[in-house]
């Protein structure tokens, strides 16, 4: 297993892991998403952020993502990173932690002195913010969403 960082080498299996994460984690949330809109941020994730976009690659093949954008937020000087999608494949989730760790050491050297990690709620909610918070994450935020 390697971790790089995208190139077009590996388009179409970031496009599928995109579809996979669409269809695990998003696809509730009543059309709030489109898989057209995750493709289109992903292309610009592509194009303007691709230092931000960590691939585990196993055997030649992208098998899992985690990808964001750097920023610095309204009434904050450090430069941040927003996670937008962590997708591991089922079969090798397991490795998912060592994506994770090498993704957060490469932040670290480009000067991102936090990450902000996204739990959409659904079946697996209260998992993903236990795993969170043994990382060393704390809650900070919480949002709502309503169709109008």
């Amino acid at each position: 297993m390697i971790i790089e960082t995208y190139s077009d080498k590996y388009s179409d299996d970031v496009s599928r892991l995109v579809e996979l994460f669409y269809g695990e984690a998003i696809s509730e949330y009543n059309g709030a998403f489109s898989r057209e809109g995750m493709r289109s941020t992903i292309e610009s994730l592509k194009a303007h952020h691709s230092q931000y976009c960590f691939l585990m690659i196993i055997d030649g093949k992208a098998e899992g993502i985690f990808a964001g954008l750097g920023m610095t937020p309204m009434g904050s000087d450090r430069l941040m990173f927003q996670e937008l999608i962590w997708y591991v494949n089922p079969e090798y989730r397991s490795r998912g932690i060592k994506l994770y760790h090498e993704a957060e050491r490469r932040l670290q050297s480009y000067g991102i002195s936090a990450i902000i990690m996204a739990v959409m709620e659904n079946s697996k909610t209260d998992k993903i913010k236990d795993f969170y918070t043994r990382l060393g994450y704390k809650q900070f935020e919480v949002h709502y969403i309503k169709d109008i």
